[in-house]
């Protein structure tokens, strides 16, 4: 997330929380929690290989 003022100055004027609240209701939280469960697993993984 891009915080410097010309990131959100244009359509928020100085409502930073709103472009913040607008920036994770964009998230897709689904793909994310997705991606995290992978990452996990890979990191479980390549921790017991090298544990081996």
């Amino acid at each position: 997330m891009d915080m410097y003022e010309h990131s959100y100055q244009m359509d928020y004027g100085a409502a930073a929380l709103n472009y913040i609240d607008a920036f994770f209701a964009n998230v897709q939280w689904d793909e994310v929690n997705h991606r995290f469960a992978q990452a996990q697993t890979l990191h479980r993984t390549l921790v017991k290989e090298a544990r081996s």
